[in-house]
């Protein structure tokens, strides 16, 4: 055990540390042949809410951070991710998150995984904590109520959809 990534290794450009790395996200990625991990990014006060994307050729790191941003240009929070094999597909992954806590959003990434090609659905409620899963022609999205560190129910949402991109 040990630190793959460290606040030593981060910076983001015009912004000061310290920052907060949390809720680390890992995939696979077979077509660069790399771990790549998606990590939410902030100041102390959360006033940032950027991503960060780092990447390692093995899953215990070190992970060098390539870039922090603003997936799409949308502050996020509580971020996750997805990736969609249910119909043998390669390199179809997807970013959700909380976005700047006024809607959930979900995004395609790149075939390499290192960045969003836009929003593709959306769930228009204050929620977080987004956990997805695809059974029997069904894409299931179970989430919790924006209620910070207090607690609440987890609701489900269903939707019959081929992919996440409608």
């Amino acid at each position: 055990m040990g630190q793959v990534l460290g606040r030593q290794q981060v910076s983001i450009e015009g912004h000061l540390g310290p920052y907060v790395i949390e809720r680390p996200k890992l995939l696979w990625n077979p077509l660069t042949e790399c771990f790549v991990m998606w990590v939410h990014l902030d100041s102390n006060d959360y006033t940032y809410r950027y991503v960060g994307i780092a990447v390692s050729s093995v899953p215990n790191g070190v992970f060098t951070l390539l870039h922090a941003f603003r997936p799409d240009g949308i502050p996020s929070l509580d971020v996750n991710l997805y990736e969609d094999t249910h119909n043998g597909s390669v390199n179809s992954a997807y970013f959700v998150r909380s976005c700047n806590h006024q809607y959930v959003g979900i995004s395609r990434l790149t075939d390499d995984y290192l960045n969003t090609m836009g929003l593709t659905s959306t769930i228009n409620e204050l929620r977080e904590g987004h956990a997805i899963f695809h059974r029997n022609s069904n894409y299931y999205t179970m989430i919790s109520h924006l209620t910070s560190w207090a607690s609440n129910a987890v609701d489900l949402f269903i939707t019959n959809a081929d992919s996440l991109q409608n």
